[in-house]
């Protein structure tokens, strides 16, 4: 979870990220998460995509000779819309993109299976290296601020499925309840 220092750093480093919105079998949105923007891109409209696994970007390339890249550290969706690419384009390497995925082990915060280089790609949380007991009460206290900041106001649905198109582990183990949850919420006016 990303701290800023004031409210004013909070708007403007908000109105700078950008999101990946709808993603379809037609084509996929780039939106800003503050002010008006969105550009939509539609899979026959690009020529070829690109993707370079060590660097997690995505480049895209269209008719016009325009490339964009897509880089994962400023676009939330990013995996989300790395699962909907179609094949077909020459240089979108479908087998490096499985052997990644398949590299991913499950997080213990979000239950995603999005763990790559001892950091999840879906809450973005680092793995604990230490005891198992410091380990506990670090994943605990990770999923408190994670179920937290992703809960409505009334419901907390602690087995929804992570962010950005991660499929959830079928051994995900939820260590907080939906009060303690709710409390800590109200601790930190979250509410």
């Amino acid at each position: 979870m990303r701290r800023y220092r004031s409210k004013k750093n909070e708007q403007l480093a908000a109105s700078s990220q950008l999101f990946i919105g709808e993603v379809s079998s037609e084509g996929f949105t780039i939106e800003r998460l503050v002010g008006n923007y969105a550009r939509q891109y539609r899979w026959n409209d690009l020529t070829d995509v690109m993707i370079d696994i060590p660097k997690l970007t995505l480049t895209f390339f269209t008719f016009k000779d325009r490339s964009f890249v897509v880089p994962k550290a400023n676009h939330e969706g990013w995996y989300k819309l790395l699962h909907a690419i179609p094949e077909g384009y020459p240089s979108f390497d479908i087998k490096a993109i499985h052997n990644h995925l398949s590299q991913m082990t499950a997080c213990k915060v979000c239950g995603g299976m999005a763990v790559y280089e001892r950091v999840c790609r879906a809450c973005e949380t680092p793995v604990f290296s230490g005891d198992r007991q410091k380990a506990r009460l670090y994943y605990t206290q990770k999923q408190l601020e994670y179920f937290a900041q992703h809960a409505g106001l009334a419901y907390i649905d602690l087995f929804a499925d992570p962010l950005d198109g991660f499929s959830k582990s079928p051994d995900f183990e939820i260590l907080v309840t939906e009060e303690e949850v709710h409390a800590f919420r109200a601790q930190e006016n979250l509410t």
